[in-house]
């Protein structure tokens, strides 16, 4: 569909005779801008397009998914610009601490670290790498966040 959008820019459309509803749902997040499909009151109505048709109720969902996938693809989410979350990235982001008492001339290695809430204690729990092999230059005990000035 987005390749014939895209090499003849005309409006796209799907026609669907599943007898459900999830192959248009899936069409209209691939931006089909029209939808043919059957409808009938009951699935067990005598003919043909009975079994490859939706019900009104189904037509009902439909829509409502349509719209909620509308929405969706119209109000994308940017997650470049983080400003706005710093309160709640330091709240559920996490700093290294040590998960058992360690002697001065300790040589760290993974076993040994823990991430432990909140950001900003220590060093990032994200730069866990870093610390690993370097040695303690200060006794730490149990759960002490690990800072920079802890390690050689």
């Amino acid at each position: 569909m987005q390749e014939l959008k895209r090499r003849y820019n005309v409006p796209v459309g799907f026609s669907d005779h599943s007898g459900d509803i999830y192959a248009c749902l899936a069409a209209s997040a691939l931006n089909a801008e029209i939808l043919e499909f059957h409808v009938v009151f009951n699935k067990e109505m005598f003919g043909p397009d009975a079994p490859a048709s939706i019900t009104m109720d189904q037509v009902k969902i439909l829509v409502k998914g349509i719209r909620q996938i509308e929405k969706s693809l119209n109000n994308p989410v940017k997650k470049d610009d983080t400003l706005a979350f710093t309160d709640l990235k330091n709240m559920f982001e996490k700093s290294l601490a040590v998960n058992r008492d360690l002697k001065a001339g300790t040589v760290i290695t993974p076993e040994m670290l823990e991430a432990k809430k909140p950001k900003g204690y220590g060093i990032p729990a994200s730069d866990f790498l870093t610390v690993i092999g370097k040695t303690l230059k200060n006794e730490l005990k149990t759960w002490s966040f690990l800072k920079n000035d802890d390690i050689i």
